[in-house]
């Protein structure tokens, strides 16, 4: 049984699209801001260190809005 509390955007698919949409821009640049661009190295280090192999297959479940490097 689901509850019946649910937030609105979580009960409308549509509407939680739409608030993606609308934060999603706004995200990669207060990241950079607050992390004095900073972000772009620490991600590019973060690569450098997994010691990756030749073409890997990579997925990042907690990649923000997915914009690359």
């Amino acid at each position: 049984m689901l509850p019946t509390n649910l937030p609105v955007e979580k009960a409308d698919s549509r509407l939680m699209r739409s608030m993606f949409h609308t934060i999603a821009p706004r995200y990669d640049f207060i990241t950079r801001v607050f992390s004095y661009g900073m972000d772009r190295r620490w991600k590019r280090a973060l690569v450098e260190r997994a010691r990756l192999p030749a073409a890997p297959v990579i997925l990042d479940l907690a990649s923000g809005t997915g914009i690359s490097l």
